[in-house]
């Protein structure tokens, strides 16, 4: 069986029909979206002080465990030179107004920093 092929010049003489037209490939129909959950309002960024202000004490040795030495390392001296600064100012302060004579929460912290570090440093060293 041989497959006929068509040429122009003989379908002005023997008039055959025109070819038909081309198949039109399906359009893929979009994937439909799975039903739509209400959008839940972008949280708001919020501050570093808010952020300390919600840990736990248990989050916050969590966290300062999972942290690597040299993450820890930097955190303890950027919270050091803070707590000099502070301690500074507010020392300043109590010493304008001459307040309770208790020690303030900043003194409390260095007290404790420095007897945990006595505690873990060699004797011969302090």
């Amino acid at each position: 069986m041989t497959k006929r092929v068509r040429d122009e010049r003989q379908g002005e003489l023997f008039g055959w029909p025109e070819p038909p037209p081309m198949p039109v490939k399906a359009v893929r129909q979009p994937k439909r979206q799975p039903k739509e959950e209400p959008e839940a309002a972008p949280t708001p960024e919020m501050t570093a002080e808010e952020v300390a202000a919600r840990l736990t004490p248990p989050e916050r040795e969590d966290l300062v465990r999972t942290l690597p030495d040299d993450k820890l390392a930097f955190v303890v001296i950027a919270a050091t030179r803070d707590l000099k600064r502070r301690l500074a100012r507010s020392g300043a302060q109590r010493r304008s107004r001459s307040a309770k004579g208790g020690a303030s929460d900043l003194e409390r912290a260095v007290r404790q920093v420095a007897d945990a570090f006595r505690e873990a440093a060699p004797t011969d060293e302090w």
